[in-house]
């Protein structure tokens, strides 16, 4: 199953020792919604995205709807999104016919998630389609089990800069989940999940950020495509006041034991320098319940 690989995920799983474990995980990868994955698909409000854009800057997004608003194919091939996106998204203007998209549908509640990766087939005034070539399940780990309900805000103007405001240190620092947007030039652009207990995302300065990388599914997809591409983009999602924060510039991985040591369950560590920060107040139409954090989240001792 190496073919799924790229030459970035083969080069960091040879390092991390889990070549053999990442082909026999990639067995699970199809280039088609399975038939018992669309009712999961059509239940969900929201979902996550991620691309680049003609200026370079690889954005991580959200889009969300009534449940309906993903409607899988007949032929399981492609995804269509209906009004999904929210008002003000960076990424409006990017999603054009032919553009690398990396989409994850997660339902916190459950813990359940799927990986669905493609390129704009096109894109209309009411709809986007997805022709999808990478659609897999990824494992629970470090999801936060959370009720969603819709909520009406109302949606304030985004505010743009190259780094964190005050209150945008204390968002990130208060987080216990992002999600990251990366980018390969051959395979596409990819969005995962991180999670952890509130803090885990440290606050360097108003331009530095870092975070333990957990044990995850082996394949190395996000750090795979940084090491061959710096860029990504990250999303905060505060479903108290929705404000959505968007996060771009350049990651890497630092394997220094010295440092992933004083972080409970770190393998290594993920370094992040900020360019560009786009935070859209009161935008998310969700609010959500705390139900549980994830068993897998390392804790303090």
């Amino acid at each position: 199953m190496s073919n799924w690989f790229h030459e970035g995920e083969i080069e960091i799983q040879q390092r991390a020792g889990v070549r053999s474990i990442a082909d026999r995980v990639a067995e699970s990868i199809d280039d088609r919604i399975p038939p018992a994955a669309v009712p999961f698909l059509t239940a969900q409000h929201f979902a996550l995205l991620g691309a680049a854009r003609d200026d370079g800057l690889v954005i991580a997004t959200t889009l969300a709807g009534a449940p309906g608003f993903l409607q899988p194919s007949d032929d399981e091939t492609h995804l269509r999104i209906n009004k999904g996106l929210l008002p003000h998204d960076p990424l409006a203007d990017a999603l054009n016919p032919g553009r690398s998209v990396g989409m994850q549908v997660i339902e916190p509640r459950t813990r359940r998630r799927m990986r669905l990766n493609g390129r704009i087939a096109s894109h209309g005034a009411d709809s986007i389609d997805i022709d999808l070539f990478e659609v897999y399940s990824n494992c629970p780990k470090y999801i936060q089990a959370r009720e969603f309900t819709p909520v009406i805000r109302t949606v304030g103007l985004p505010a743009i800069g190259t780094s964190l405001t005050p209150g945008q240190q204390a968002q990130i620092a208060a987080a216990d989940t992002f999600y990251i947007a990366t980018l390969h030039a051959e395979r596409g652009a990819d969005i995962s999940h991180r999670g952890g207990m509130p803090g885990f995302v440290s606050v360097d300065d108003n331009y530095k950020l870092s975070w333990p990388d957990y044990n995850g599914n082996n394949m190395f997809q996000t750090l795979g495509n940084l090491h061959v591409d710096p860029r990504a983009g990250l999303l905060f999602i505060d479903t108290d006041s929705g404000n959505l924060l968007h996060v771009s510039g350049r990651a890497s991985v630092d394997w220094n034991e010295a440092h992933s040591s004083q972080f409970p369950g770190a393998q290594r560590m993920i370094d992040f320098e900020i360019t560009h920060v786009v935070d859209r107040p009161e935008t998310f139409p969700l609010s959500a319940k705390l139900i549980d954090y994830s068993q897998y989240n390392p804790r303090a001792v």
